[in-house]
């Protein structure tokens, strides 16, 4: 009888790990000492620390480290990230959001800071921010006039003279 029981539930749990359908879409995230980078390799572009995927759709995760473990999380999910391995997963967000993730693995001093963020959105805005990734980057505009550039530049220590000793300590400030 147990035998029975264990190989229907063998058979049941398969089943519930193939998505629903094929991935389309493949994220390879790789994590660093302290942050995450996900590639989407179909556009030529990578982000840190968010990683966008469409509401409703298989989307194949390639996960690995380039340092040390990690365990890449996000309620629900938590595989461990090993030197020299690829761990592969399929997610499916099933709503629209932004969900919090953490590295749930000590990996370092600087562990409390390696969250990232799942953007979960419906197809059309999906396509809009890949479409948005992939342009170039605009350069950067001024803030402000050059004359005020100008003014948080240090100003000039005073000449010393022999009988002054070593020249004052000058400090300045950006406001």
């Amino acid at each position: 009888m147990f035998t029975g029981v264990y190989a229907v539930g063998l058979r049941e749990m398969r089943a519930l790990a193939e998505p629903p359908r094929p991935p389309e879409l493949t994220i390879e995230v790789v994590s660093h000492m302290w942050w995450w980078e996900a590639r989407y390799p179909d556009t030529g572009f990578e982000t840190a620390n968010e990683i966008h995927v469409p509401v409703g759709e298989p989307v194949s995760l390639r996960l690995w480290t380039a340092d040390v473990i990690h365990s890449f999380w996000v309620p629900r999910l938590a595989p461990n990230l090993l030197p020299d391995r690829v761990n592969e997963m399929c997610l499916l967000a099933d709503e629209t959001g932004t969900f919090r993730g953490q590295c749930a693995e000590s990996c370092g001093i600087q562990h409390a800071n390696m969250a990232f963020r799942i953007v979960a959105e419906p197809r059309e805005q999906f396509e809009a921010w890949l479409a948005q990734q992939s342009r170039p980057a605009r350069s950067p505009r001024p803030s402000s006039p050059p004359e005020a550039a100008a003014s948080l530049r240090p100003p000039p220590a005073p000449a010393a003279t022999p009988s002054s000793g070593p020249a004052p300590r000058v400090t300045w400030d950006r406001t």
